[in-house]
């Protein structure tokens, strides 16, 4: 259940809630009602994951209430703080500091020990979390299992604490910690020695010499490692793959690596996921070497790396025949040959990001959306030469005439993105229903996008859940038009749009069934379903 202020009193509530006693969630989010939360801590028994509000306070008495009652605090096992914060929005303490602790750690340091069974806990963009937090956590929550403190302004010191081995934490997340060095690292592995999944991305202070450490004393164990946009060496990254040949998920993302260190990734046999998106000297004999030995591969990024030649794409692909998702985002030598081969060995894709490769055309689109059956997911966005055209859809067919693979259409793909690809009209709509794609989410902002389209969607019959209309030239009476006649439709979204401050009017008095709402930007206006 998710508490919003939605002008109900305590008893109300009450009434409302008394009923469905077995919820698993209770997330309390604006909550001012002490009567609802007493009320929930001491009947809801079955919650086991309890969630606090997102850069906003909790009234003291509320906060009380959650820590009260010993029985319904052992039943929580899952615990989400992100974004928990009391500085701005908790008004109790006056802005004041305690000693040298601030609002948001006195009141981490008050909640977190009422909770001894946590085996699950997000405090990621937490302002309270402190050294002093971690080694509390690690002392009164023996049971932990996964630990996720992103952004958490920690010291290198944070893990060096007198805190028994917590045997149990498997996963780890510090992304975007500045502070998290080798020592940390070292501190870490030692404390924790079966850390099977560890992101350390974005930490401007982890290099070879952290890796290295982390080979050296966790090898055999951890089979998921993030290190995107990190200062590791080839000697070290080299040196740690050696060591972990377990692992089953790498990301060195924007990582200063060569070719030939990605090579070595060829030793993790296992290996189902590998994202090297920005890896600018990533060529094909390291990729060739990974895909001849990692059979298991499942999930390949290579989002803008520029030094892969479009030969070596062929052979790349034959070789990688399991994959389920491929994003290749920018890269200057995807072509439409590149495509060709795409959808004659990797059957199974499920997700494919195409986006901002200008020289490629309809021809390729066609090619997946007639080739690849299983897939879910394709955005093509920021492809000029792309329109989606049905007389193209028909010259393609009369080209591969009998032995066109129409029983292939993919009848999955529910998710389809063409931002920004200037070619794209109402056309769209007859090559949606000749290609029958059961369309949920729509992406047609920066193009074409008229009346005209919103009025020819409701024919198609598609289940159309979202459409995204930013910078389209589209009028009022056209959505109203496509929300009445769409019962499926539940978000729609004109952002920068450029409709008159009338049209806006019109469109929050007249459709009963959505509601408008201004977003950071008074310009911008997300209409969505309300049911």
């Amino acid at each position: 259940y998710c508490w919003r202020p939605l002008g109900l009193c305590g008893d109300t509530a009450i009434a409302l809630f008394a009923a469905n006693s077995s919820c698993l969630d209770l997330q309390v989010e604006g909550c001012k009602s002490l009567v609802f939360v007493s009320w929930a801590v001491h009947h809801l028994r079955n919650i086991h994951k309890l969630r606090l509000p997102r850069g906003r306070g909790l009234e003291l008495d509320v906060l009380d209430a959650l820590i009260a009652v010993p029985s319904f605090n052992r039943s929580i096992t899952e615990l989400d703080l992100a974004g928990f914060g009391f500085d701005q929005g908790f008004t109790q303490f006056g802005g004041k500091q305690y000693g040298m602790m601030s609002n948001d750690e006195f009141i981490l340091r008050r909640l977190l020990p009422a909770y001894s069974n946590l085996k699950t806990i997000d405090m990621s963009r937490c302002p309270g979390v402190t050294d002093q937090v971690v080694s509390l956590l690690l002392t009164k929550a023996p049971q932990l299992t996964s630990l996720k403190m992103d952004h958490a302004p920690l010291t290198e010191n944070a893990f060096l604490c007198d805190s028994l081995f917590r045997e149990a934490l498997t996963s780890l997340s510090l992304a975007n910690c500045a502070t998290i060095d080798s020592t940390a690292v070292a501190a870490i592995v030692t404390l924790c020695p079966n850390i099977v999944s560890l992101d350390l991305s974005h930490c401007c202070q982890i290099d070879s010499t952290a890796v290295q450490k982390l080979a050296w004393t966790n090898a055999g164990v951890l089979e998921v490692i993030n290190l995107a946009q990190t200062f590791i060496t080839d000697a070290g990254f080299a040196e740690f793959v050696k060591s972990c040949t377990q692992l089953t998920s790498i990301d060195i993302s924007g990582c200063p690596l060569s070719d030939a260190s990605i090579a070595f990734v060829s030793r993790c046999v296992d290996l189902q996921t590998f994202i090297l998106a920005d890896v600018r000297q990533a060529e094909d004999f390291g990729l060739s070497m990974v895909a001849k030995s990692c059979n298991s591969l499942t999930c390949l990024d290579l989002s803008r790396c520029t030094n892969i030649p479009s030969d070596s794409f062929s052979s790349l692909f034959e070789q990688t025949v399991n994959l389920q998702m491929i994003r290749l985002s920018a890269v200057p030598n995807v072509e439409d040959k590149v495509i060709e081969s795409l959808v004659t060995y990797c059957l199974q894709l499920y997700s494919l990001d195409i986006s901002d490769n200008p020289q490629l055309s309809d021809l390729s689109v066609f090619q997946i959306l007639l080739r690849l059956p299983q897939l879910k997911f394709l955005d093509v966005s920021r492809n000029p030469h792309v329109s989606l055209d049905p007389l193209a859809l028909n010259s393609l067919k009369a080209r591969i005439k009998s032995s066109s693979p129409l029983s292939l259409v993919s009848s999955q793909l529910s998710e389809l993105h063409l931002s920004g690809c200037s070619g794209v009209s109402v056309g769209i709509v007859d090559t949606i229903c000749e290609l029958g794609l059961p369309l949920k989410v729509l992406d047609v902002s920066g193009t074409m996008a008229s009346d005209l389209l919103l009025i020819a969607l409701p024919r198609t019959y598609i289940p159309l859940q979202e459409l995204n209309l930013k910078h389209c030239k589209v009028s009022a009476a056209a959505i109203f038009f496509l929300c009445d006649n769409c019962s499926s439709l539940n978000r729609v979204n004109i952002e920068q749009n450029e409709l008159f401050c009338q049209s806006r009017k019109i469109l929050k008095e007249s459709l009963p069934k959505l509601k408008a709402y201004m977003q950071q930007h008074p310009e911008c206006v997300i209409l969505y379903d309300d049911r």
